[in-house]
């Protein structure tokens, strides 16, 4: 069970007094942390924690419209509804295009996590210039990938710049 102190060691606080958890977080910036063997939000076991449980059919939603805070002063109640008027009123709508220009991601490139802080990454910069280098050298790929355990499609990735971008 998550409690409390769990979620404050793996969040920081910032001069909007948003509790911003700093843990796996959703490509929108959501936290999420997995509980009880299912992926949950942060914000909505903030709400359950310091509220009780969450009636069917509302939503945890933000005043402060930080997706990874969780403080539960910035959270209310809600409806689907609900969600969608505040984010029209407050411009936070699509623009016609998958996420629009306020997409969280897009307005604070800073919370997407790129390269070896990624917690998917299997490469390190130091692997990726060695990769460069053998290719450089002239090895061929299908034995680079097998050296450094990666797949083909990796290695050919990283030596036509098309990942791993410096």
């Amino acid at each position: 069970m998550t409690d409390k102190l769990t979620l404050y060691r793996r969040s920081q606080l910032t001069e909007t007094g948003c509790w911003e958890w700093i843990g796996a977080r959703t490509t929108a910036g959501y936290g999420e942390i997995n509980r009880k063997r299912r992926v949950r939000y942060v914000h909505r076991i903030a709400w359950e924690l310091h509220h009780g449980p969450i009636p069917a059919g509302k939503w945890v939603l933000h005043r402060c419209d930080n997706p990874p805070c969780w403080n539960p002063d910035h959270l209310f109640l809600g409806t689907h509804r609900d969600n969608v008027a505040d984010k029209m009123l407050k411009g936070r709508h699509r623009h016609g295009h998958l996420y629009g220009d306020d997409h969280p991601t897009r307005k604070r490139p800073e919370i997407v996590k790129r390269g070896e802080h990624h917690g998917m990454a299997r490469l390190t910069w130091d692997i990726v210039r060695q990769i460069r280098a053998c290719h450089a050298a002239g090895e061929i790929k299908a034995r680079i990938a097998d050296r450094f355990s990666v797949n083909r499609g990796t290695v050919f990735k990283v030596v036509n710049n098309q990942q791993w971008k410096e």
